[in-house]
């Protein structure tokens, strides 16, 4: 066992989104596709640190495609996994959540990491000696508020119907489902279902433009800053359609900034260090 923690920092984007990443109390710093010191602490919690590295694999980006399936908000949630904390304090933390979800749209190679991991490396038991007197079990998800941790509770369950179907998982309604899941969430007063499907459909058509650009990249046709300035586009226009389709105040009550202020996730010089390492 030891202690996970997530640190955010500032970054040049627009609507001030923060950098993550994540360090242990055995030595391990992980820069989750960035700098890995200078933050403030925003998590911690107590885990299985070798597990935390096994999920992290050797690069400390957790399986992350940079910009297509994540950027370093759900690097850190993967790498986090084993403490049952997330970022969610960390700025654009929900704006992230809403293009990637909370562990990054590559949901089959998530799942089968997070079962690896798990099955290779044995949860952490105390000698007899020291099981005398047992503390009480620490809750699987911590989080600062009730409704935060419900969040997490429910979409650490979808992830477990998705690791108990890895054979034939619907990803589509995996994501939709989790998508939902996050405007239940945010939203100030209940969403229609016609309003929640139409964001999920709208959040859907974006991952598919960033996958199309990243098909772009490894065709040779465009670099990584060329894919930044394109996905922070299409996400901008994603949100854009959001403020048309909540309202202002809605809109501005979800994701703490108002609708005027651009929303860019991706970073031109995290996306060309991705794309050049393949």
């Amino acid at each position: 066992m030891g202690v996970l923690r997530g640190f955010a920092s500032p970054t040049n984007l627009w609507g001030n989104p923060q950098h993550t990443y994540v360090t242990s109390d055995q030595g391990d710093s992980w820069g989750c596709w960035g700098g890995s010191s200078g933050g403030t602490s925003i998590c911690s919690g107590s885990g299985s640190v070798p597990r935390a590295r096994c999920l992290a694999g050797p690069f400390g980006i957790a399986g992350i495609i940079y910009g297509v399936t994540g950027v370093c908000h759900q690097t850190a949630n993967r790498i986090l996994f084993p403490a049952g904390v997330t970022v969610y304090k960390a700025g654009g933390y929900w704006a992230s959540l809403l293009v990637y979800g909370v562990y990054g749209t590559n949901t089959v190679a998530w799942l089968a990491s997070l079962g690896t991991c798990y099955a290779i490396i044995p949860a952490f038991k105390k000698p007899a000696s020291a099981r005398k007197k047992q503390p009480a079990k620490q809750p699987r998800v911590r989080a600062a508020d009730t409704k935060t941790k419900a969040f997490m509770a429910n979409v650490l369950a979808l992830h477990e119907s998705g690791l108990a179907n890895l054979g034939r998982p619907d990803l589509k309604a995996l994501a939709g489902k989790e998508t939902g899941l996050l405007l239940d969430h945010l939203a100030p007063k209940p969403l229609t279902t016609a309003v929640k499907n139409n964001i999920i459909r709208l959040r859907q058509q974006n991952d598919d433009r960033l996958r199309a650009l990243a098909d772009m990249v490894h065709a040779g046709k465009i670099d990584g800053p060329k894919f930044a300035a394109d996905g922070n586009a299409a996400i901008t226009g994603l949100f854009s359609k959001l403020a048309r389709t909540l309202g202002a105040q809605a809109y501005t009550d979800m994701f703490g900034q108002p609708p005027q202020v651009e929303v860019k996730l991706i970073d031109p010089e995290m996306a060309a260090k991705s794309f050049s390492n393949g």
